[in-house]
């Protein structure tokens, strides 16, 4: 969902920027307006889509290709857990 995206993204410039789990539980409980689950699940598929873009780029540090698989596969599991915490019936 482009809305929570550009909610999300923008409070990543904060001096304190929010914690992903804790965005998407303020999202789920109407903090920014109202939001569906299927719309939480579009918006951390989003999310999942730019860090493992960031990470196959290397963008913010170097790291070689077996570091690389590791952060891609770490962040699959993250993001999947999250979709099942806050996404699932």
């Amino acid at each position: 969902m482009d809305r929570l995206s550009e909610i999300y993204w923008e409070l990543q410039t904060d001096e304190e920027p929010i914690g992903l789990e804790a965005f998407v539980d303020r999202a789920g409980s109407g903090d920014y307006g109202p939001v569906s689950r299927e719309d939480l699940r579009v918006f951390l598929r989003a999310v999942e889509e730019r860090l493992i873009h960031q990470i196959e780029k290397g963008e913010g540090s170097a790291h070689d290709a077996a570091v690389g698989e590791d952060l891609i596969e770490e962040t699959r599991g993250w993001i999947g857990d999250l979709i099942d915490r806050f996404c699932e019936t």
